[in-house]
């Protein structure tokens, strides 16, 4: 077989309707990471995350045989990890998390301390990013459900906004008004709270790092984003946005776009669950 990165959407998904499990492995795994990246940015937890990209991988080979190719696979995979996600979300009454407000009332309540270096046994590097990432990954639950989505797909993803409303199955303008108010919302928010864009507001990763701990919203021996082979959300985004109001948001994007990309590094274990699902068993013969 030619190198995998070399093969088609198209030619997998042939190949797995054939009943080939190595392709079906392939395309699996090319998508696993970016669901579980918007999963994650939409849940704030990761082991929810992890549960709804297996559900929704699985939904995405049963409902293999009906991908007409009247549009990229990417943008009909996106569109079904979406419509679970959001269902999820509305079935467990979680459509917003908590306001701005709200979130910074918390920020402002939550002490301050300086940390000794290697506290932790870590490096205390590590621990502020850390930190700053989870406190982000927060300042994105302060959306409503459609707001948030709109922004990861525009915003971080960099689709634009034809792809995007494909994806959202929502008007080419309805999601450039979305993406526009959600921008406004969160970083106005960031302007008034954060440290990293506003160096005269007081709050501080370093500062928080101690608290984040005790509050067990950051785990030393089980860091998220510090693994030790980093990709960058800006590094998988489609584009990067050039006009007039991208620029003025610039430095917020850059922040939320140096976010580590989240990669499964349990796949072979969730291959394994997805494809001896009784879903896909009673639909695929693999060889």
């Amino acid at each position: 077989m030619k190198d995998n990165r070399q093969t088609s959407d198209k030619e997998l998904i042939e190949k797995s309707l054939k009943g080939s499990k190595k392709h079906l492995e392939i395309l699996i795994e090319r998508y696993n990471d970016y669901i579980l990246n918007i999963a994650y940015k939409m849940l704030w937890n990761i082991e929810d995350a992890k549960d709804i990209t297996q559900e929704i991988l699985i939904s995405m080979v049963t409902k293999l045989d009906s991908f007409r190719f009247n549009s990229t696979f990417k943008t009909w995979l996106y569109r079904i990890a979406v419509n679970h996600i959001l269902n999820y979300r509305k079935s467990n009454g979680r459509n917003k998390e908590f306001s701005f407000e709200q979130y910074g009332t918390n920020l402002d309540n939550t002490p301050d301390y300086l940390l000794k270096q290697h506290e932790y046994q870590i490096d205390n590097e590590m621990l502020f990013e850390e930190v700053k990432q989870t406190c982000m990954s927060g300042m994105l639950m302060c959306l409503d459900n459609q707001y948030r989505m709109v922004f990861i797909i525009g915003e971080l993803l960099g689709f634009n906004d034809k792809i995007g409303s494909e994806i959202l199955e929502i008007s080419p303008e309805n999601f450039r008004m979305i993406l526009s108010r959600a921008k406004k919302q969160l970083y106005q928010f960031m302007n008034d709270k954060c440290g990293l864009v506003n160096k005269k507001n007081p709050c501080r990763c370093a500062k928080k790092t101690k608290s984040f701990v005790e509050a067990g919203y950051v785990h030393p021996k089980n860091l998220l984003f510090y693994p030790k082979y980093k990709t960058f959300v800006e590094e998988i985004a489609l584009e990067k946005q050039e006009e007039m109001e991208g620029y003025f948001y610039a430095k917020y994007r850059d922040l939320y776009q140096k976010h580590t990309f989240l990669s499964n590094k349990e796949l072979a274990k969730e291959l394994h669950k997805i494809l001896t699902s009784k879903e896909v068993k009673s639909l695929f013969n693999l060889n």
